[in-house]
């Protein structure tokens, strides 16, 4: 089962050596409830991240993580992939996108192109990003 979920490793096999994953917790009105709320999302969202790195590290693999908080999240993943890119000057970036059996206009509406919003901004700088699809039945 993992090995299907690792679709880095299973189409560029001789280039991966290592995995960094890359999150961010949103600020938004819906989930901004008070002056903990921030400090709850940065929380939350290393928590994801961990649980990531660790199954990287337990297939063997190296890893570790970036996060950051903010309002546009294109925006701080691209950031995030800059300094990324600084500490890995030859990452190549991987992205999901959502691809649904059945589509139809509220799925492409209700959920954002946030990958090739990124993709875009990414390959302006010159930094390689790869989109896989990720189905949803």
């Amino acid at each position: 089962m993992a090995s299907k979920r690792l679709n880095a490793y299973r189409l560029f096999p001789a280039q991966c050596q290592g995995m960094v994953f890359l999150s961010v917790g949103i600020v938004d009105s819906g989930n901004f409830k008070g002056a903990g709320a921030v400090p709850a999302l940065k929380d939350n969202t290393e928590e994801h991240l961990g649980r990531y790195v660790d199954l990287a590290r337990q297939l063997g693999v190296p890893a570790t993580s970036f996060m950051s908080i903010g309002t546009d999240v294109v925006e701080e993943l691209e950031q995030l992939c800059r300094e990324v890119a600084r500490r890995f000057p030859r990452a190549v970036f991987f992205a999901g996108q959502l691809v649904f059996q059945r589509d139809s206009w509220y799925q492409r509406w209700l959920h954002n192109q946030t990958a090739f919003s990124l993709q875009r901004r990414l390959q302006w700088s010159g930094l390689p990003i790869v989109i896989l699809p990720t189905r949803v039945f």
